[in-house]
């Protein structure tokens, strides 16, 4: 029997599976994020190796021979970064496999997974945020992802950021009032807003993960809060420059483009962001023909799947897909 290994290393999550060439899933393997940029070279090193070490077991326990092994990597965004994973990756693969490699940033999956053979755009929403497109000739392209402090806007940090100041700003008469004020008081525990600066500032014991208040700017803004609308608005138009530029780079006028939205923001929040998804879709404009847009509906690391099988020549039907996308779901 033979199979792909796909990786995906996230900022947050490490998701790693073993999947036969019929799209069979053989083994899986989870573990924290893996962005060298955030945690750490040795960090990131020690994660993905302790995934691709299990796989690579669960492969020789079922005598399956290995043929593809894909990474998408989160971190993977310029010339040095590359230089410095694919180090890495030399490093944690066996000295013997002969599997053909594929290292890719992470957001490749998403358009790999989202779209028809990977030609496209993948537009991505979760703690940052990403924009990548594929051409059918194999000319690729990418707006953002280095992060918020870099102008890339979109993602659940910035959104988070953007709803505490609303909050504070709110409190005291320098801001038009917003339910953030409270929500945000509320979701923390804190006796006074203004206490926000312990659990930012001084007193955590780990870094504030600014993207856990994106629920509330969601709920309020579904609940008609008007600040909490302009943040969304704000943010569903920054990824749709993203993607018109992108597009007008890339394709031609008259080309239907597919668009994935990949991403904890878009993927979850698939009721409460109308305010995002609007924005989105008004910034893209028409440019000739209309888009196809949908929201990856599949674990991000079935692009990766797919990748190594592409190398392969090797393509999975409908049912196949579904089947192994079923199979990734939680229990």
């Amino acid at each position: 029997m033979a199979a792909v290994i796909s990786i995906d290393a996230g900022g947050t999550k490490t998701l790693g599976v073993l999947v036969s060439h019929d799209g069979a899933l053989l083994g899986t393997a989870t573990e924290t994020g893996a962005n060298y940029q955030t945690v750490g070279h040795e960090a990131a090193n020690n994660t993905l190796g302790a995934v691709a070490t299990t796989l690579f077991r669960r492969a020789a326990e079922k005598n399956v021979a290995i043929t593809s092994v894909a990474f998408g990597l989160s971190g993977l965004d310029r010339p040095r970064d590359e230089s410095r994973l694919n180090s890495l990756i030399n490093n944690i693969l066996p000295a013997n496999h002969a599997a053909h490699q594929i290292i890719v940033n992470d957001a490749f999956f998403i358009l790999r997974a989202g779209t028809t053979h990977g030609v496209g755009i993948a537009v991505v929403a979760g703690t940052g945020s990403n924009c990548v497109g594929r051409t059918a000739t194999g000319k690729t392209s990418r707006i953002g992802g280095i992060g918020y402090e870099f102008g890339d806007d979109g993602g659940g940090f910035d959104i988070g950021v953007a709803a505490m100041r609303a909050a504070m700003r709110g409190s005291d008469g320098r801001g038009q009032k917003t339910t953030l004020s409270d929500s945000i008081r509320r979701h923390l525990g804190l006796q006074r807003l203004d206490d926000l600066v312990d659990a930012v500032c001084f007193d955590s014991a780990s870094e504030f993960c600014f993207s856990t208040l994106v629920p509330l700017v969601f709920a309020a803004s579904r609940d008609g809060d008007v600040v909490c609308r302009k943040i969304l608005t704000f943010a569903g138009g920054e990824l749709g420059l993203s993607a018109r530029l992108l597009r007008q780079r890339l394709f031609e006028n008259d080309t239907t483009v597919e668009i994935a939205l990949g991403g904890s923001l878009w993927q979850r929040g698939t009721d409460t962001c109308a305010a995002m998804r609007d924005a989105f879709v008004h910034e893209l404009g028409d440019g000739g023909s209309e888009p196809t847009i949908r929201v990856l509906g599949r674990e991000p690391v079935i692009g990766g799947v797919l990748l190594g099988l592409d190398a392969r020549g090797i393509e999975l039907s409908e049912q196949q897909l579904v089947v192994l996308s079923d199979s990734l779901r939680p229990s």
